[in-house]
């Protein structure tokens, strides 16, 4: 789960109080192995992050004492959920290029990250989250985007340009968003088909994974949306700009009946009783997901492969329930990716 923020100072807010709270309210859908936040401050690229949630990671870095008017902000959800060995504060988000120009933070999974990964060792790059494991080397496949990124603005590309370029060479899924010491109020956001929130208020500019990362500064928005997917969009404190991201790829139609996927949701509530929020994604397959969307199940993992998410309206499906009181939605505590505590939303029938 993603955030970032962006404003001309005159709110007086606090950057690491804004960004900590809309990664905090996010965290327990799908996020909290790790958390991380870049700003810029007195012209310079500022950094704090670890392994963990919000909580945890308020206690084990400085991340609090991060100033400035302009940072993203980053909560992992990663292989760590099955291999805690590789859940890492060098694995956590964002990352800088070697030069330390930008930081860049991703959403998904860049499925074809190890043969770009590859070219960049064999052209010099190091990498911040390599490690070696018992099966061999490994990295997070994000930080490929941040060493691709430096090398398009070596060849004189502008960052949104540098943006589009590498994002034409990933398959997966992916949502990419940066910030560049050389211009301290503009955060760039390259999206393909990742969940995303947009806010605007006077003088201030916000994004987040769902809306409700919102929920702290939500009085003095004058403006919330989602924009549309395959988009590449800038924000600085007093505009927001939307315009493609890549040319040669479209984006599929989707639509999801909210109600026929509450239906499945609470037959496998029914089934199962109480589940966590991506044990009900996995819980829903191929079968229950195709129902909502009204395709076959083969064409819906044809959708995922392409890179196709639906979080919001998986999230939007779940509120509803609880909205109507059929299902009881609560926090709850556990075990996971080596984290003692880890939040998770879970849900049951009321």
């Amino acid at each position: 789960m993603l955030a970032g923020y962006v404003s001309n100072g005159s709110k007086g807010r606090k950057l690491s109080s804004i960004l900590l709270e809309a990664l905090q309210l996010q965290e327990p859908y799908w996020g909290a192995h790790a958390t991380g936040i870049a700003t810029i401050h007195d012209g310079e690229l500022h950094l704090e992050k670890d392994k963990g949630h919000v909580a945890r990671v308020r206690e084990t870095t400085e991340i609090e004492s991060l100033e400035g008017d302009i940072g993203i902000a980053h909560s992992r959800y990663g292989i760590g959920h099955w291999r805690p060995e590789l859940n890492t504060k060098e694995k956590a988000h964002p990352f800088f290029d070697c030069k330390r120009r930008f930081a860049l933070m991703h959403n998904g999974d860049i499925s074809n990250y190890r043969e770009i990964w590859a070219e960049l060792e064999g052209r010099g790059h190091r990498f911040s989250s390599k490690s070696i494991e018992s099966d061999g080397p490994a990295i997070t496949d994000s930080e490929v985007a941040a060493h691709l990124l430096e090398e398009e603005l070596d060849k004189g590309m502008s960052v949104g340009e540098g943006l589009a370029q590498i994002c034409s060479r990933f398959s997966g899924t992916f949502l990419l968003a940066a910030i560049h010491r050389d211009s301290p109020e503009t955060i760039w956001v390259a999206n393909w088909h990742q969940p995303l929130a947009i806010a605007q208020g006077e003088g201030e500019a916000l994004f987040a994974s769902h809306e409700i990362g919102f929920e702290g500064v939500k009085d003095d928005l004058t403006r919330v949306f989602y924009p549309p997917k395959n988009s590449l969009i800038t924000l600085n404190p007093d505009r927001v700009e939307v315009r493609p991201l890549l040319s040669t790829r479209r984006v599929p139609r989707v639509r999801t009946d909210v109600e026929v996927l509450g239906e499945e949701i609470v037959k496998i509530l029914q089934r199962k009783g109480e589940r966590e929020f991506s044990q009900i994604d996995r819980d829903l397959g191929n079968a229950g997901w195709s129902k909502a969307l009204s395709i076959s199940p083969d064409e819906f993992a044809e959708l995922r492969r392409d890179g196709v998410d639906i979080v919001r309206e998986y999230i939007e499906a779940l509120n509803r329930l609880v909205r109507l009181g059929r299902v009881v939605q609560q926090i709850v505590r556990r075990p996971e990716a080596g984290i003692d505590d880890t939040p998770r939303y879970s849900y049951r029938l009321a």
